[in-house]
């Protein structure tokens, strides 16, 4: 806070000088001031104020306070039941507990964990997601109470219903190479939707590289006919999500062939569309925009210019 002040000193010496040498120097100069101080009166004698005290903060660490309870009495301490581990144990006292989870949870015949828990394992500790396996012996088995179980089951629960909807949204004929839509990884959106910040839509039945899809369920029964013919193609999209899976579209002459590749199974043939060209327009009839393809290539335009009546024209003005 600036408090405002003034002030003005005034300072004076006497010097005595006798033949050219002053007088009494060891004494030193004889000074004199005075001094003029001016400011601003707050009254703080009128006013009360109180002790101020420090408020104590929380406290952190380790209560190390003794006096609390007696060490001379035993204490049993009651855990949460758990529901499942009961059966997981190590054959010599010296193994750890995570190498023996680990070989639990690989192994579909131990009977420690039931095949609920297991699946459940293998999901949230998969190896294409998850790097705890490499921390061997260090390993913790996780909680074994339901709360945790529960919410570790609702989040599989979850990341299963989305990769059930991008193979749907996958193997319809409304999934766009460019803007897949947000199931889809954002890395897979062209940048410069993202920047317009909008998603670009088209008819059912329209393809990206123009023609219109037919969906084909019948070549789905000659899916390992399908699966020798893809083995030498070339994919027109190749593009793999985060928890391993790859999607791929294929063209084979008329057909475009959809596939699905979880990890490192098997390639499937998840959808086949026929792709036929936009019908012909017979000459002389005209189409809308709504009705034009939104991929067609215009290659002529012409302009029409007709004359019109100047005086019916100026009575159109005036009117």
């Amino acid at each position: 806070m600036d408090v405002p002040q003034l002030w003005n000193d005034h300072w004076s010496a006497q010097i005595c000088v006798k033949d050219g040498a002053i007088v009494d120097a060891d004494r030193g100069l004889c000074k004199r001031g005075f001094g003029l101080y001016g400011g601003v009166q707050f009254g703080l004698d009128n006013v009360h104020i109180g002790r101020t005290t420090r408020a104590i903060g929380e406290l952190r660490g380790v209560d190390l306070n003794l006096d609390r309870f007696s060490v001379a009495e035993p204490l049993v301490l009651t855990l949460p039941s758990g529901s499942w581990g009961d059966g997981v144990v190590c054959p010599q006292a010296s193994c750890p507990i995570g190498r023996s989870f680990w070989a639990s949870v690989a192994d579909d015949g131990d009977a420690s964990l039931s095949p609920q828990h297991r699946s459940l394992f293998r999901a949230v500790f998969d190896t294409r997601l998850s790097d705890r396996r490499s921390e061997g012996d260090a390993f913790i088995p996780p909680d074994t109470s339901l709360p945790h179980l529960g919410k570790l089951q609702q989040l599989v629960d979850e990341e299963a219903a989305l990769r059930s909807r991008r193979r749907d949204h996958f193997c319809s004929d409304g999934f766009v190479a460019g803007s897949p839509g947000g199931d889809f990884p954002v890395s897979w959106t062209h940048a410069f939707e993202i920047a317009l910040g909008r998603q670009p839509r088209r008819p059912q039945g329209r393809m990206a590289s123009g023609g219109l899809l037919e969906p084909r369920p019948e070549y789905l029964r000659q899916g390992h006919v399908l699966a020798r013919s893809l083995r030498g193609a070339r994919p027109l999209f190749d593009r793999t999500a985060e928890d391993g899976t790859r999607f791929r579209v294929y063209r084979l002459a008329s057909l475009e062939v959809r596939t699905v590749q979880e990890g490192e199974g098997a390639e499937i043939v998840g959808a086949v569309f026929s792709v036929r060209s936009p019908r012909a327009v017979p000459a002389g009839s005209r189409l809308t925009l709504d009705e034009a393809p939104l991929h067609d290539t215009i290659v002529q335009a012409t302009m029409y210019v007709e004359t019109a009546n100047r005086g019916a024209w100026l009575s159109t003005l005036s009117e």
